[in-house]
């Protein structure tokens, strides 16, 4: 067979090799751990045609994360030095050194050049200071860690940026652009004193034509200092742009739009572009066809014709298959994707009225409800349009929807008899007769669900939809005063995930038919139940049950869920529990098929579960567990965020050292042969050449991989991945 010419194998190769420019340009934390999908050294082992063209695109983008990287790369430049003419864009994420000088010296035809502010007093300056005058970039992006509890400031940072604002104010003559951060974080940890310097630095550049600032903060009321800022970096006679990474109704919401009109220098050059979501950019259409203003499309055919035509297509394009494969797949999953795709669905009821009541259905499958105005709204809507009702398939309410909903008399929405627009939910749920998933959304460690269903209207659920029902997850069912049958969950004959709260007494008798009731039901959450809805939950069958959650958050005694597993665990693949709350003894024994254990809990020094954590993983023996899973919730809180940084920029090795060692130093897993991975959900791995050698999670690792052959993996599956020393 001949050989592809290399200019085919060049246009091949070029999309696996590249490094996007989102990722680039990114000064997000998880940037500093971007990993490409496939191995580059796979690429040139292929063949030597391979080798020959691959290795310039390989060495266009090069990103250095460590000492020995930089090192490496600067004997390789040594040695070969026409390699150093293939660099166009470089990202330095620290000082690295006299290397730098030597990589930088190499490689004139940089254009794009990345640089870190964030550094630590050991790091050093001298050879990236030194080499940055021998360049001449045209964009410059500038990282700062901005989320600490005070600015950084130190000599290689000061060195940095006296070298930096030489070479913008009178070296740097073709820099056009220019990506600088100080839109974010704090007013108390911004570096004005640095951020001053570099804005005095870019007035005086005379080819700088654009500026963008990577995000605005999220914190409205110090926006206003912000703004202030960026006032300052807009001094520029020869700008022609500032482009601020926020959508304008970002912006808007948080105060922005508001001072500009105090700053016209500002307010004349400033644009604002939604930031990119996903890693992806949006394509653009390219609408170049030109058509005469008197056709019309789809005349020559009916109108139903032409609704149907224009149904397909908007459910296509407004992304229909996407909702329904989240519904009918995930069960777990709350709707937060849906949420962001269902906002821009809207843009589509703008086009004609034809195209709207097209788009009406597609729009009406997902039903996000945010508040009681909206809540009374959608009713509204479903009862004068009684067809969309039809067309609903997932309702997505607000935990507790928002404090409006309860007014004055009821103070504590778990007092009282009756239940605020109680009336308007069981409407609404007699309407949905083809409602797939109902959800209510979870909050911290001891919320409740406000929203309670009462019993009515959770009859009402089962007659409508108990035959289109495939989950409900976080409704809070208020218990009868009366014992319910619990023939009465026959009525669910599609159910897969049930999440039961509520303290309903049921009554099993010979009439629920064991074989057949709950039958689809794969997932069952017990967050608050009375012992019958165990005993019941014993004695069925349940064929399809692979997975047992148990969510009960409060610190009273609960009856006992262990006649589910004695009845069920040979069934069981996956368990989830909180930590401390749960007795389970003889779990894995019972569970003789189980691959993966959850354990949600509490770590902190005022919180004992880190034995809680030893005492399930330790609790037996098993052949089948394969996946262990941690969920801390004080890792989400604002209380340990900075200490839980996840030792990615600023975490606290000592803190994290402590709270943890007393896991993972007693760990003892002789008894799980089959167990290949530990994972925590949250960001595990550093980020910088510091945190490397601080962070415990990277010793906690190799200790697992060498002594029991496990991987410890954070909240993306990833495992740690070794930098060159």
């Amino acid at each position: 067979m001949p050989a592809l010419p290399d200019e085919i194998v060049n246009e091949i190769l070029k999309p696996v090799l590249r490094v996007p420019d989102e990722v680039f340009c990114d000064t997000s934390p998880r940037s500093f751990n971007f990993k490409g999908e496939i191995s580059t050294s796979a690429i040139l082992l292929v063949c030597k045609q391979w080798l020959r063209v691959s290795t310039p695109l390989l060495f266009e983008v090069v990103i250095l994360r460590s000492n020995g990287q930089a090192k490496v790369l600067a004997r390789v430049l040594k040695t070969n030095k026409q390699f150093g003419q293939f660099i166009r864009m470089l990202r330095v994420e620290g000082g690295y050194g006299m290397a730098v000088n030597t990589i930088i010296t190499a490689a004139p035809r940089i254009k794009d050049i990345f640089i870190t502010l964030a550094l630590r007093s050991p790091d050093n300056t001298q050879g990236l200071c030194k080499a940055l005058p021998t360049i001449n970039p045209c964009r410059l992006i500038l990282h700062e860690s901005l989320d600490l509890r005070k600015p950084l400031v130190n000599a290689p940072i000061t060195q940095l940026t006296d070298s930096l604002c030489e070479c913008i104010k009178s070296k740097w003559t073709n820099l056009r652009v220019c990506y600088v951060p100080y839109a974010q974080g704090s007013y108390y940890t911004l570096p004005r004193a640095r951020a001053s310097l570099l804005a005095n630095a870019l007035r005086q550049s005379e080819s700088l034509e654009e500026i963008v600032f990577s995000g605005l903060s999220s914190y409205t009321h110090y926006v206003a200092s912000h703004t202030t800022t960026l006032e300052a970096f807009a001094a520029n006679p020869h700008l022609q742009r500032i482009l601020l990474m926020a959508s304008s109704a970002d912006a808007d919401a948080r105060g922005m739009t508001q001072h500009l009109p105090r700053m016209p220098n500002l307010a004349r050059l400033i644009q604002f572009q939604a930031p990119l979501t996903g890693g992806a950019q949006d394509k653009e259409i390219d609408d170049s066809g030109w058509t005469a203003k008197s056709y019309a499309h789809l005349k020559s055919v009916s109108e139903d014709v032409q609704s149907q035509i224009w149904s397909r297509i908007l459910w296509f394009a407004m992304e229909a298959e996407t909702t329904q494969a989240f519904i009918n797949d995930s069960l777990t999953d709350r709707g937060g994707n849906l949420r962001r795709l269902n906002r821009k669905r809207l843009n589509f009821l703008l086009i004609s009225k034809q195209i709207q009541r097209a788009a009406l259905p597609v729009l009406y499958r997902y039903a996000p409800i945010r508040s009681v105005a909206k809540l009374r709204s959608f009713w509204g809507e479903l009862c004068l349009h009684p067809q969309l009702a039809a067309e609903v398939r997932f309702l997505d309410f607000e935990n507790y929807i928002s404090a409006e909903a309860w007014p004055d008399e009821y103070e504590d929405p778990t007092d009282g008899d009756e239940e605020p627009e109680k009336d308007v939910v069981e409407d609404l749920l007699s309407l949905t007769n083809n409602l797939q998933r109902l959800c209510i959304s979870a909050g911290g460690y001891m919320s409740f669900c406000r929203l309670r269903l009462t019993w009515t209207a959770f009859e009402m659920l089962r007659y409508a939809a108990g035959g289109s029902l495939l989950v409900l997850h976080g409704a809070e069912v208020k218990a009868p005063d009366d014992i319910q049958e619990f023939s009465f969950f026959n009525g669910f004959t599609a159910i897969r995930s049930l999440e039961w709260r509520s303290k309903t007494s049921f009554l099993y008798d010979d009439d629920v038919g064991q074989a057949t009731c709950l039958s689809s039901l794969e997932e069952i959450i017990l967050a608050d139940y009375h012992e019958t809805m165990i005993d019941a939950l014993s004695k069925l069958d349940l064929p399809s049950l692979t997975t047992v959650s148990f969510r009960a958050r409060s610190f009273g005694t609960r009856p006992s869920v262990m006649p589910i597993f004695t009845s069920h665990g040979y069934k069981i693949l996956r368990v989830k529990l909180v930590s401390g709350h749960a007795v389970l003894p003889d779990l894995l024994s019972l569970c003789e098929n189980l691959e993966e254990l959850m354990i949600e809990t509490l770590i902190g020094s005022s919180y004992p579960q880190k034995e809680e954590i030893l005492d399930h993983i330790h609790a037996g023996e098993s052949n089948s567990l394969k996946k262990i899973i941690i969920k801390s919730d004080c890792d989400d809180t604002w209380l340990h965020e900075e200490r839980y940084k996840s030792m990615t920029e600023n975490g606290d090795a000592k803190y994290i050292s402590k709270t943890w060692a007393p896991v993972f130093n007693n760990l003892a897993l002789d008894s799980l042969p089959a167990l290949r991975e530990i994972q925590l959900l949250w960001n595990i791995w550093p980020i910088n050449q510091r945190a490397y050698s601080k962070s415990p999670w990277i010793k906690w690792a190799s200790d697992l991989k060498t002594a029991w052959n496990v991987d410890l993996t954070d909240v993306a599956g990833k495992p740690w991945t070794g930098r060159l020393k």
